[in-house]
């Protein structure tokens, strides 16, 4: 799952594609907004789009040193991913992979941080 900053006057869904050919020489056709993440400890706000490869040949770009698809059932344990972000991303495009349209979805750190008090 890549990510990045949106360039000045691109749009979100543009840094997106953009980012994702950067990162994994990955062509996307985004479906539509996933979520909202707010990550507080770092004053961020992240969209995440729902969205499909136009071509499954994905490669390193120059930000990036592997890129390599995964199924489901592939993806390491929760504990090894770095980012909460990428782990509620999947658990929100899980949910809603059946769904031709729905609301996005939105979480943030503060909420799981006051929860494990």
């Amino acid at each position: 799952m890549g990510s990045g900053r949106c360039r000045r006057n691109e749009s979100p869904a543009e840094g997106a594609r953009r980012e994702a050919w950067e990162e994994a020489r990955a062509r996307l056709a985004i479906d539509q907004l996933l979520a909202t993440y707010a990550i507080t400890g770092i004053s961020q706000v992240q969209l995440i789009y729902r969205a499909r490869l136009l071509d499954p040949d994905v490669a390193a770009g120059p930000e990036s040193r592997e890129v390599r698809l995964f199924s489901w059932n592939q993806l390491p344990p929760i504990d090894e991913i770095a980012f909460p972000s990428v782990n509620w991303a999947l658990a929100d495009f899980r949910a809603t992979a059946s769904e031709t349209a729905f609301s996005p979805r939105s979480r943030t750190d503060a909420t799981e941080r006051s929860s494990q008090r």
